[in-house]
Protein backbone atom coordinates (compact mmCIF):
# COMPACT_ATOMS: atom_id res chain seq x y z
CA UNK A 1 0.00 0.00 0.00
CA UNK A 2 1.23 3.50 -0.84
CA UNK A 3 1.83 5.75 2.14
CA UNK A 4 1.80 9.53 1.82
CA UNK A 5 2.86 11.87 4.69
CA UNK A 6 0.21 14.33 3.64
CA UNK A 7 -2.16 12.83 1.13
CA UNK A 8 -4.37 15.89 1.27
CA UNK A 9 -1.51 18.10 0.17
CA UNK A 10 -0.89 15.77 -2.79
CA UNK A 11 -4.55 15.86 -3.72
CA UNK A 12 -4.53 19.65 -3.55
CA UNK A 13 -1.56 19.82 -5.91
CA UNK A 14 -3.29 17.48 -8.40
CA UNK A 15 -6.46 19.57 -8.27
CA UNK A 16 -4.44 22.72 -8.85
CA UNK A 17 -2.70 21.19 -11.89
CA UNK A 18 -5.90 19.89 -13.45
CA UNK A 19 -8.44 22.47 -12.45
CA UNK A 20 -9.98 22.40 -15.96
CA UNK A 21 -11.61 19.09 -15.12
CA UNK A 22 -13.18 20.51 -11.89
CA UNK A 23 -15.20 22.97 -13.94
CA UNK A 24 -16.59 20.35 -16.29
CA UNK A 25 -17.43 17.66 -13.80
CA UNK A 26 -17.07 16.58 -10.18
CA UNK A 27 -13.86 14.61 -9.51
CA UNK A 28 -13.44 11.51 -7.36
CA UNK A 29 -10.05 10.60 -5.86
CA UNK A 30 -9.08 7.02 -5.30
CA UNK A 31 -5.92 5.83 -3.58
CA UNK A 32 -5.27 2.25 -4.56
CA UNK A 33 -4.46 -0.09 -1.77
CA UNK A 34 -3.20 -2.80 -4.03
CA UNK A 35 0.50 -3.48 -4.46
CA UNK A 36 1.83 -1.26 -7.23
CA UNK A 37 -1.18 1.05 -7.00
CA UNK A 38 -1.21 4.85 -6.91
CA UNK A 39 -3.38 7.95 -6.91
CA UNK A 40 -6.26 7.90 -9.44
CA UNK A 41 -8.66 10.72 -10.37
CA UNK A 42 -11.89 9.53 -12.06
CA UNK A 43 -15.22 10.96 -13.11
CA UNK A 44 -18.15 11.00 -10.69
CA UNK A 45 -19.22 7.52 -11.70
CA UNK A 46 -15.69 6.17 -11.23
CA UNK A 47 -15.93 4.68 -14.72
CA UNK A 48 -13.27 6.76 -16.47
CA UNK A 49 -9.78 7.56 -15.21
CA UNK A 50 -8.83 11.19 -15.71
CA UNK A 51 -5.44 11.31 -13.95
CA UNK A 52 -3.18 8.54 -12.60
CA UNK A 53 0.02 8.79 -10.56
CA UNK A 54 1.58 5.38 -10.09
CA UNK A 55 3.71 4.42 -7.12
CA UNK A 56 6.83 4.54 -9.35
CA UNK A 57 6.18 8.28 -10.00
CA UNK A 58 4.91 7.95 -13.56
CA UNK A 59 1.98 10.33 -14.21
CA UNK A 60 -0.76 9.84 -16.82
CA UNK A 61 -3.11 12.63 -17.88
CA UNK A 62 -5.55 10.97 -20.25
CA UNK A 63 -7.02 14.20 -21.60
CA UNK A 64 -3.73 15.47 -23.06
CA UNK A 65 -3.82 13.52 -26.39
CA UNK A 66 -7.12 15.27 -27.31
CA UNK A 67 -6.59 18.63 -25.58
CA UNK A 68 -6.49 21.90 -27.55
CA UNK A 69 -3.17 23.42 -28.57
CA UNK A 70 -1.69 25.79 -25.98
CA UNK A 71 1.31 28.18 -25.86
CA UNK A 72 3.61 26.30 -23.46
CA UNK A 73 5.03 22.86 -24.35
CA UNK A 74 4.65 19.67 -22.30
CA UNK A 75 6.09 16.23 -23.18
CA UNK A 76 3.82 13.21 -22.99
CA UNK A 77 3.01 9.99 -24.83
CA UNK A 78 0.49 10.87 -27.57
CA UNK A 79 -1.37 7.56 -27.20
CA UNK A 80 -1.55 7.11 -23.37
CA UNK A 81 -1.02 10.63 -21.97
CA UNK A 82 1.95 9.52 -19.86
CA UNK A 83 4.16 12.46 -18.81
CA UNK A 84 7.89 12.14 -19.41
CA UNK A 85 11.21 13.87 -20.12
CA UNK A 86 11.33 15.77 -23.39
CA UNK A 87 13.46 14.29 -26.16
CA UNK A 88 16.31 16.60 -27.21
CA UNK A 89 14.75 17.09 -30.62
CA UNK A 90 11.13 17.37 -29.54
CA UNK A 91 11.04 21.17 -29.14
CA UNK A 92 13.33 21.87 -32.10
CA UNK A 93 11.54 23.59 -34.96
CA UNK A 94 12.17 22.99 -38.64
CA UNK A 95 15.43 24.22 -40.13
CA UNK A 96 15.11 27.82 -41.30
CA UNK A 97 16.26 29.07 -44.67
CA UNK A 98 19.96 29.56 -45.19
CA UNK A 99 21.22 33.03 -44.31
CA UNK A 100 23.17 35.20 -46.76
CA UNK A 101 26.86 34.30 -47.15
CA UNK A 102 29.24 36.18 -44.89
CA UNK A 103 31.92 38.52 -46.16
CA UNK A 104 35.26 37.09 -47.17
CA UNK A 105 37.80 37.16 -44.37
CA UNK A 106 41.07 39.06 -44.67
CA UNK A 107 43.89 37.13 -46.34
CA UNK A 108 46.19 35.39 -43.93
CA UNK A 109 49.90 36.16 -43.63
CA UNK A 110 52.36 34.11 -45.66
CA UNK A 111 53.75 31.13 -43.87
CA UNK A 112 57.45 30.70 -43.17
CA UNK A 113 59.59 28.92 -45.69
CA UNK A 114 60.24 25.31 -44.88
CA UNK A 115 63.70 23.92 -44.32
CA UNK A 116 65.39 22.66 -47.49
CA UNK A 117 65.23 18.93 -48.03
CA UNK A 118 68.26 16.64 -47.91
CA UNK A 119 70.19 15.96 -51.10
CA UNK A 120 69.01 12.94 -53.04
CA UNK A 121 71.16 9.83 -53.44
CA UNK A 122 73.29 9.41 -56.56
CA UNK A 123 71.61 7.40 -59.28
CA UNK A 124 72.91 3.95 -60.27
CA UNK A 125 75.46 3.91 -63.13
CA UNK A 126 73.92 3.41 -66.57
CA UNK A 127 74.28 0.13 -68.46
CA UNK A 128 77.05 -0.27 -71.01
CA UNK A 129 76.07 0.68 -74.54
CA UNK A 130 75.64 -2.03 -77.22
CA UNK A 131 78.49 -2.86 -79.57
CA UNK A 132 78.24 -1.15 -82.93
CA UNK A 133 77.36 -3.19 -86.02
CA UNK A 134 80.37 -4.55 -87.95
CA UNK A 135 81.42 -2.51 -90.99
CA UNK A 136 80.51 -3.63 -94.48
CA UNK A 137 83.01 -5.70 -96.46
CA UNK A 138 85.08 -3.82 -99.00
CA UNK A 139 84.25 -4.14 -102.68
CA UNK A 140 86.03 -6.75 -104.77
CA UNK A 141 88.74 -5.50 -107.07
CA UNK A 142 88.14 -5.27 -110.84
CA UNK A 143 88.60 -8.72 -112.62
CA UNK A 144 91.64 -9.32 -114.67
CA UNK A 145 91.43 -10.00 -118.44
CA UNK A 146 90.43 -13.49 -119.60
CA UNK A 147 93.24 -15.79 -120.60
CA UNK A 148 93.64 -17.10 -124.14
CA UNK A 149 91.70 -20.18 -125.26
CA UNK A 150 93.64 -23.38 -125.08
CA UNK A 151 94.06 -25.70 -128.06
CA UNK A 152 91.09 -28.07 -128.70
CA UNK A 153 91.49 -31.59 -127.40
CA UNK A 154 91.34 -34.71 -129.55
CA UNK A 155 87.92 -36.27 -130.33
CA UNK A 156 86.86 -39.00 -127.94
CA UNK A 157 86.02 -42.55 -128.98
CA UNK A 158 82.47 -43.49 -129.92
CA UNK A 159 80.51 -45.01 -127.09
CA UNK A 160 78.96 -48.49 -127.22
CA UNK A 161 75.40 -48.64 -128.66
CA UNK A 162 72.60 -48.52 -126.06
CA UNK A 163 70.17 -51.35 -125.38
CA UNK A 164 66.94 -51.58 -127.40
CA UNK A 165 63.91 -49.85 -125.82
CA UNK A 166 60.80 -51.80 -124.68
CA UNK A 167 58.00 -52.46 -127.16
CA UNK A 168 55.15 -49.97 -127.01
CA UNK A 169 51.53 -50.94 -126.19
CA UNK A 170 49.92 -52.39 -129.30
CA UNK A 171 47.11 -50.33 -130.74
CA UNK A 172 43.54 -51.65 -130.96
CA UNK A 173 42.95 -54.02 -133.84
CA UNK A 174 41.32 -52.39 -136.78
CA UNK A 175 38.12 -53.80 -138.22
CA UNK A 176 38.60 -56.53 -140.78
CA UNK A 177 37.81 -55.29 -144.18
CA UNK A 178 34.25 -56.30 -145.08
CA UNK A 179 34.08 -58.88 -142.27
CA UNK A 180 32.90 -56.79 -139.23
CA UNK A 181 30.50 -58.68 -137.02
CA UNK A 182 27.01 -57.17 -136.89
CA UNK A 183 24.63 -57.91 -133.99
CA UNK A 184 20.92 -56.97 -134.14
CA UNK A 185 19.37 -55.98 -130.82
CA UNK A 186 15.54 -56.01 -130.62
CA UNK A 187 15.38 -56.96 -126.91
CA UNK A 188 17.67 -57.10 -123.90
CA UNK A 189 21.02 -58.65 -124.84
CA UNK A 190 24.47 -59.32 -123.32
CA UNK A 191 27.48 -58.95 -125.63
CA UNK A 192 30.77 -60.85 -125.66
CA UNK A 193 34.24 -60.24 -127.03
CA UNK A 194 33.18 -61.35 -130.51
CA UNK A 195 30.62 -58.59 -130.95
CA UNK A 196 31.74 -55.51 -132.89
CA UNK A 197 28.82 -53.57 -134.35
CA UNK A 198 25.43 -53.53 -132.56
CA UNK A 199 22.35 -52.27 -134.38
CA UNK A 200 19.22 -51.36 -132.38
CA UNK A 201 16.64 -50.70 -135.06
CA UNK A 202 13.37 -50.83 -133.10
CA UNK A 203 11.81 -48.17 -130.89
CA UNK A 204 11.30 -50.50 -127.93
CA UNK A 205 13.09 -49.67 -124.68
CA UNK A 206 15.85 -52.24 -124.08
CA UNK A 207 19.19 -52.73 -122.32
CA UNK A 208 22.41 -53.83 -124.04
CA UNK A 209 24.87 -55.30 -121.50
CA UNK A 210 28.55 -55.05 -122.43
CA UNK A 211 30.95 -58.06 -122.15
CA UNK A 212 31.73 -59.20 -118.61
CA UNK A 213 35.45 -59.66 -119.43
CA UNK A 214 36.29 -57.31 -122.28
CA UNK A 215 39.76 -57.33 -123.86
CA UNK A 216 41.94 -54.25 -123.47
CA UNK A 217 41.60 -52.28 -126.70
CA UNK A 218 38.24 -53.86 -127.65
CA UNK A 219 36.10 -51.53 -129.75
CA UNK A 220 32.28 -51.60 -129.90
CA UNK A 221 30.16 -49.64 -132.36
CA UNK A 222 26.51 -48.82 -131.70
CA UNK A 223 23.77 -47.42 -133.88
CA UNK A 224 20.29 -46.67 -132.55
CA UNK A 225 17.36 -45.14 -134.40
CA UNK A 226 15.85 -44.15 -131.00
CA UNK A 227 18.88 -43.48 -128.76
CA UNK A 228 16.67 -42.29 -125.89
CA UNK A 229 15.25 -45.85 -125.56
CA UNK A 230 18.56 -47.79 -125.55
CA UNK A 231 20.41 -48.25 -122.24
CA UNK A 232 24.03 -49.47 -122.08
CA UNK A 233 25.09 -51.49 -118.99
CA UNK A 234 28.93 -51.59 -118.46
CA UNK A 235 28.51 -54.93 -116.63
CA UNK A 236 30.51 -54.07 -113.48
CA UNK A 237 32.82 -51.62 -115.22
CA UNK A 238 32.41 -47.83 -115.63
CA UNK A 239 31.91 -45.41 -118.45
CA UNK A 240 34.37 -42.52 -118.24
CA UNK A 241 33.45 -39.18 -119.82
CA UNK A 242 34.48 -35.59 -118.98
CA UNK A 243 36.52 -36.80 -115.98
CA UNK A 244 33.49 -38.49 -114.37
CA UNK A 245 32.58 -42.18 -113.98
CA UNK A 246 29.09 -43.34 -114.99
CA UNK A 247 27.16 -46.58 -114.62
CA UNK A 248 24.13 -47.56 -116.75
CA UNK A 249 23.48 -44.79 -119.31
CA UNK A 250 21.28 -44.11 -122.32
CA UNK A 251 23.03 -43.73 -125.67
CA UNK A 252 21.55 -40.22 -125.86
CA UNK A 253 23.30 -39.31 -122.55
CA UNK A 254 26.70 -39.65 -124.23
CA UNK A 255 25.74 -36.87 -126.63
CA UNK A 256 22.13 -35.65 -126.95
CA UNK A 257 18.68 -36.82 -127.95
CA UNK A 258 19.75 -36.91 -131.60
CA UNK A 259 22.82 -39.12 -131.02
CA UNK A 260 22.52 -42.20 -133.26
CA UNK A 261 26.10 -43.53 -133.51
CA UNK A 262 28.46 -44.22 -130.58
CA UNK A 263 31.94 -45.80 -130.49
CA UNK A 264 33.35 -47.20 -127.23
CA UNK A 265 36.89 -48.51 -126.55
CA UNK A 266 37.96 -50.47 -123.46
CA UNK A 267 41.18 -49.22 -121.80
CA UNK A 268 41.66 -52.27 -119.59
CA UNK A 269 39.69 -50.72 -116.66
CA UNK A 270 36.97 -48.49 -118.13
CA UNK A 271 34.99 -47.87 -121.32
CA UNK A 272 35.73 -44.53 -123.06
CA UNK A 273 33.53 -42.93 -125.77
CA UNK A 274 35.83 -41.95 -128.67
CA UNK A 275 33.20 -41.01 -131.23
CA UNK A 276 29.68 -39.63 -130.79
CA UNK A 277 27.50 -38.75 -133.77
Amino acid sequence: MIKFKNIYALISISLLLFSQYLIADEIDFTVSRKEGGGLVVTNTRASIERVRMNENGIVYIYGLPTAETEDNPICYDSSTGQLGNCDAGTLVGPIGPAGPPGEDGAPGTDGMNGTPGADGMDGAPGADGMDGAPGADGMDGAPGPDGMDGAPGADGMDGAPGADGMDGIPGPPGPSGGNITVTLANSNITLNTDNQFVLASGNNALTITLPASPISGQVLYFYAEFPGNISLDPNGKDFRQNGVDYDVSLISEFGNINTEALTLIYSGTKWYPIAIQ
